[in-house]
């Protein structure tokens, strides 16, 4: 009776281990928008349901962003806090994977364009050097990176310019306010326009 006890334990340990043999990194196939994409965590076990999360080097996940295990639709959620995705791999869908690569894809379909209303540039003074970004001052957000920055009607204040990466920089060399309109247009070809101010202020003294 003893040696049939032992036996049965063992017989579990090993089915046990048998079910607990883990698989090879996870492979991950994402839109260049998303950048680097992160899995945790990249390995699974066989016939073990476990919670998966991806981050992205790039805010690009949105609530659109859908994925698969596989061939296997993989149900995922979006943190509008955290930014990252988070679903979980059912036990079925590693039943059949032994060591061996599984390739998750993801797919998302990008945010609007959409910037703050109104346009507020800082004010410059005659004579010294100015530096602001559009970008940060807009807080655009959506489309797909990298953006383009043009003045689409209007005009700075002689002396400064924008750079196609949304940088005015320069040195003003008269006073006034200049009205100018900008356009932005992400790498998909969508773009946002724009109207914004830039006062150039004499120096004191």
């Amino acid at each position: 009776m003893k040696k049939l006890l032992v036996f049965a334990v063992l017989l579990f340990f090993c089915v046990r281990a048998q079910a607990q043999t883990a698989t090879t990194t996870i492979s991950i196939v994402a839109p260049a928008s998303l950048g680097t994409v992160t899995p945790t965590p990249t390995k699974f076990y066989q016939n073990v349901a476990a919670p998966i999360s991806f981050a992205s080097s790039t805010n690009g996940f949105n609530s659109s962003c859908t994925a698969t295990f596989g061939a296997t639709a993989l149900p995922v959620t979006y943190n509008s806090t955290t930014f990252a995705l988070a679903g979980t791999v059912t036990a079925a869908m590693v039943s059949g994977v032994v060591n061996s690569t599984v390739t998750i894809t993801i797919s998302c379909t990008p945010s609007p364009l959409t910037m703050n209303r109104p346009v507020v540039l800082p004010n410059a003074k005659v004579g010294a050097a100015y530096s602001a970004s559009l970008q940060t001052v807009t807080g655009l957000f959506g489309g797909i990176p990298p953006y383009t920055w043009t003045i689409s009607s209007g005009s700075l204040p002689p002396g400064l310019t924008l750079g196609s990466s949304g940088l005015i920089t320069g040195i003003p060399l008269s006073s006034g306010s200049s009205g100018f309109g900008f356009t932005v247009t992400d790498s998909s070809s969508s773009a946002l326009r724009r109207k914004a101010y830039v006062v150039a202020q004499r120096r004191k003294g």
